[in-house]
């Protein structure tokens, strides 16, 4: 449609009055059009008249002008969702749509000033009890119910077995003469956290922090079930133990922090270093005895 000068000059006045307020429907005018009143109440655009609707808003931008009356018009009006539950169907068909399609914030990084508007936006809102209820809940389940092999946190207090305590961890390093499985046969002294020496630490070969007091046991014999994933994604495998299930070796603090990959290899490692032993890899308590005697070792636990 080609409009004349007079017609766009028309209109032009007809907009610059509708600005002005001139045009504004009165609320009894409004309310009479409302609901069931509204000439498009009961009717449905078709596919095509909502195609021809999308294409003509296509890529336009509503100007800060708009955008501040659209901000007013809205201010201290509640959410339209506020108070509704969606249905298990919408709440499924809203999964489904999102499925698979990064997040919205991926790859985004917030500036200080947007991260100080967060942070006040959420000072001093206390979560109720029932919600500290739902987050206690949800984090124990991550934690309880994907098997607690290999896997040792802090988050619940620790959760090591109470036989493995540091009068053992000392038998373990007098078995291996305090000195690190691992060549160049490091010690003490060189074992550098924090800038100064510490004691080697006891590493259990099968990553099982219920070492000493218990072992899951079937027909096989026993086994221990290996997380080659993360904590919050374990990928359990299970491993089948020959002979004692107490294995231990004493490591530094930084090759004890590289056994968090491959390690099945590593298992299989220790395993046939503990062999070459005859399974031996911590002194018993009278052994224990002897050797302080022996060593004129007087060792505090």
């Amino acid at each position: 449609m080609v409009r004349t000068p007079e017609q766009k000059e028309a209109l032009k006045i007809r907009r610059e009055r509708r600005a002005g307020g001139e045009y504004k429907l009165s609320a009894e005018i409004r309310s009479n059009r409302s609901g069931e009143n509204s000439p498009m109440w009961g009717t449905h655009l078709t596919d095509e008249a909502k195609a021809i609707l999308r294409e003509a808003h296509l890529g336009k931008t509503p100007t800060d002008v708009t955008k501040a009356k659209m901000s007013k018009a809205n201010s201290g009006k509640p959410s339209p969702n506020k108070g509704k539950t969606h249905t298990d169907v919408t709440k499924a068909k809203m999964r489904e749509v999102k499925l698979g399609k990064p997040g919205p914030n991926l790859g985004k990084t917030f500036t200080d000033q947007t991260k100080a508007k967060m942070s006040k936006a959420h000072l001093g809102k206390p979560r109720s009890s029932e919600a500290c209820g739902k987050i206690s809940e949800s984090v124990r389940k991550i934690w309880l119910d994907k098997q607690w092999y290999g896997v040792v946190t802090y988050t619940l207090g620790r959760i090591y077995c109470i036989l493995f305590n540091a009068e053992f961890k000392e038998r373990c390093r007098a078995y291996w003469e305090y000195k690190s499985v691992l060549e160049p046969h490091k010690t003490k002294e060189e074992n550098i956290c924090g800038g100064k020496p510490y004691r080697l630490t006891v590493h259990h070969v099968y990553y099982q922090p219920k070492a000493c007091c218990g072992w899951d046991e079937d027909l096989q014999g026993y086994y221990a079930m290996i997380n080659l994933g993360t904590q919050r994604k374990p990928n359990m495998v299970r491993h089948n133990i020959k002979g004692d299930p107490n294995k231990f070796v004493i490591l530094t603090h930084s090759e004890h922090e590289g056994l968090k990959s491959n390690k099945l290899d590593w298992i299989k490692k220790f395993e046939d270093m503990i062999e070459e032993q005859g399974g031996k890899c911590y002194l018993t308590k009278e052994e224990m005895v002897d050797y302080k005697k022996l060593s004129g070792n007087n060792i505090q636990y």
